[in-house]
């Protein structure tokens, strides 16, 4: 959800940026712009840390017991 937000907001700044509007976000846009990256990275990686996770432990403990 804050990853939406914040492209909400690099959107805006840079529309502010390309036609003069000040708003006053032209000035975040670097801002906005590394968070609305950083974000899906951030994601990838504790995916990946999860799935590591969760393989170590069925290889430690064997799989899901079934009923």
């Amino acid at each position: 959800m804050w990853a939406a937000v914040f492209v909400l907001l690099f959107v805006g700044a840079l529309v502010d940026h390309t036609f003069n509007k000040e708003w006053g976000l032209a000035s975040e846009l670097w801002t906005f712009l590394a968070f609305a990256t950083a974000a899906p990275v951030f994601w990838i990686f504790t995916t990946l840390i999860h799935k590591a996770n969760l393989a170590y432990i069925r290889h430690t403990y064997g799989p899901e017991p079934t009923d």
